[in-house]
């Protein structure tokens, strides 16, 4: 609709006796659904939607509960991250904890997976 919105307004202003760049506009692809989740990425993401407070979702507890270093539970974040699952919700200065959550595509996925 924009497309054809834009080929018209064009043509007007042009029959109008304005001077006109020809641009074609498309529209960006949508976010792809993440396919290619490990194992160990998945159980991170379902852990956090199991978690109740805040307070269970700091990347020390996570790495004990999971059993994982922190470094590798860092990676599994990092990929969360950058699906668009999962962010860094705050920082505790006086503790050192790093807090993080689910986003709401990180909730649609776990309940549409079927994976709780």
């Amino acid at each position: 609709m924009a497309e054809i919105l834009d080929q018209m307004v064009c043509e007007s202003l042009g029959k109008a006796g304005f001077q006109l760049r020809a641009e074609k506009f498309t529209r960006p692809e949508s976010a792809q659904e993440p396919t290619d989740l490990s194992e160990d990425t998945v159980n991170v993401l379902v852990h956090m939607f199991k978690t109740k407070s805040q307070e269970d979702r700091d990347v020390g507890v996570m790495a004990r509960s999971l059993g994982l270093e922190g470094n590798v539970l860092q990676y599994h974040l990092d990929r969360l991250q950058e699906a668009n699952l999962a962010e860094s919700t705050g920082f505790n200065y006086v503790l050192e904890r790093v807090y993080w959550d689910l986003t709401a595509e990180g909730r649609r996925y776990v309940v549409e997976h079927k994976l709780v």
